[in-house]
């Protein structure tokens, strides 16, 4: 007995060496390291003299508290924010349903039994328990189990991804909400001028001084400023409400009053130096772009396995009193071959390398588009910049004239015409200003999404493909 016992376990130990010996044969595909290097500085700001830290809180750079109020009531209350939270949450209660090297089961079965012609009853129990070990030589256990945690870090990025978005969504709808309200004051200020002078010049008329066609022609610009107001005060309506949703209110609920005017925010003046290309590697679409790449190499692995026989060492323990079957206890390996021909699990392997490289191609033209679009934003900030120094000293020299206008016509010097030109002048200065700062505002927004602001998000590097290394920036890191 013991010799066929020692027997039997040389056939087990002998049969778990020859698949470790075919494991080691089995050919491991050398993919694309995705730590590609990128220019050292993008070409719009050449002069790269430090590296630049990604900023966490970028926003505050608009040095606007009802801004930094807004995000925060957005990173708490925002929909969009918590429907991505609990997409993360349910990636993390999947991932511990991917299968394990050892598993555990068991039963327990119990009925009474009742003869009634023999007017005897009989307690029947029934109890099983086993257990069992899958062995992985070829990764495919390990490949799900690194799948579902790549799944959690996707959906990790995605949340980061929502709240860059939803972000830059909130300040572009606030930059805009102050925009109208800037060209809502500026057409009020321009009506009361408007207004004054038209009073001031109907005592005049008919002593010569001021024509009836002059008069005339400063009332049809006071009706055509008084015409744009309506559709200023319907977009500052419109830019409450896009404010509210974001905040996760219902328009007109929200707790922050943000009716009353206050300044256009503006950023601070970017250096040529100091702004890397390599930020681009802390973009979230890039980072998910890269661990759907690793996603596919893991499946791979997974369908390369497919390919090989499946070993595992199991047992079990039964307790059946039913019939008197009494204890039973079995325990051996389990060797389970891939259906034949293999043909069909070949053409599996085959498409799963396919989607390697599309995942791969997608990631370097995703990579080259980031490039594009952030050299694009730094020279639509910069131009917009200048742009705005230009109109900054156009609106004084406009207000001067038209100062120097009116003092001239209260003189004689100067013409009622004189003085609705220049206020046509300022008024058309002041819009073009105020247009400036948005799109200076929205530029900067803008760079910043490109750059990837607002989220500090972990790297893996080549191969290697652990689920610990997502770190993503909190609210409290501000």
């Amino acid at each position: 007995m013991l010799i066929l016992i020692y027997r039997g376990i040389l056939r087990y130990c002998a049969a778990c060496a020859i698949l470790l010996f075919v494991s080691a044969c089995v050919e491991i595909a050398d993919f694309e390291n995705l730590d590609a290097e990128l220019p050292v500085a993008f070409s719009a700001t050449p002069n790269v003299m430090m590296a630049r830290q990604v900023d966490v809180a970028w926003w505050r750079q608009l040095n606007d508290p009802m801004v930094n109020r807004l995000v925060k009531t957005v990173y708490t209350e925002n929909l969009t924010l918590k429907i991505a939270a609990l997409r993360v949450e349910e990636a993390e209660s999947l991932r511990g349903t991917a299968p394990s090297a050892v598993s555990v089961t068991g039963s327990l079965a119990s009925s009474v039994q009742r003869d009634f012609q023999a007017k005897t009853t009989r307690m029947n129990t029934a109890a099983n328990a086993g257990f069992n070990w899958l062995l992985d030589p070829f990764g495919r256990r390990a490949a799900l189990q690194e799948i579902a945690n790549n799944r959690v870090i996707m959906a990790r990025t995605e949340l980061a991804t929502a709240r860059q978005f939803v972000v830059a969504s909130l300040l572009n709808a606030y930059v805009d909400l102050r925009f109208q309200q800037a060209r809502r004051a500026d057409l009020l200020a321009e009506i009361d001028r408007l207004r004054d002078t038209i009073s001031r010049q109907q005592l005049v008329v008919e002593t010569g001084d001021v024509t009836e066609i002059e008069l005339l022609n400063a009332r049809a610009q006071l009706a055509a400023r008084q015409t744009e107001f309506p559709a200023v005060e319907a977009q500052i309506a419109i830019s409450l409400n896009q404010v509210a949703i974001l905040a996760g209110t219902a328009p007109g609920t929200q707790e922050i009053d943000l009716s009353e005017r206050r300044p256009q925010p503006l950023p601070p003046s970017i250096s040529q130096a100091g702004l890397p290309a390599d930020l681009l590697r802390n973009r979230s679409d890039l980072y998910f772009l890269e661990r759907k790449y690793y996603e596919a190499v893991l499946n791979v692995t997974q369908a390369r396995a497919d390919l090989y026989p499946q070993l595992s060492i199991g047992g079990t323990l039964a307790l059946d009193t039913i019939g008197g079957g009494g204890r039973t206890a079995t325990f051996g390996p389990r060797l389970q071959f891939p259906a034949f021909p293999i043909s069909a699990a070949r053409g599996r392997v085959s498409a799963a390398e396919i989607r390697v490289q599309i995942a791969y191609d997608e990631w370097v033209e995703a990579v080259l588009i980031a490039i594009s679009d952030a050299e694009a934003a730094l020279l639509t900030l910069e131009g917009n910049a200048n742009a705005l120094k230009s109109a900054d000293q156009n609106v004084a020299l406009s207000r001067r004239s038209l100062e120097l206008t009116r003092s001239a016509l209260q003189l004689g010097g100067a013409t009622l015409e004189d003085v609705t030109v220049a206020e046509g002048r300022l008024g058309q200065a002041e819009a073009t200003q105020s247009k400036l700062r948005q799109d200076y505002a929205r530029a900067f927004i803008d760079l910043q999404v490109q750059l990837g602001s607002g989220e500090v998000l972990g790297r893996t590097g080549g191969r290697q493909l652990t689920s610990d290394t997502l770190a993503l920036g909190t609210f409290e890191r501000m």
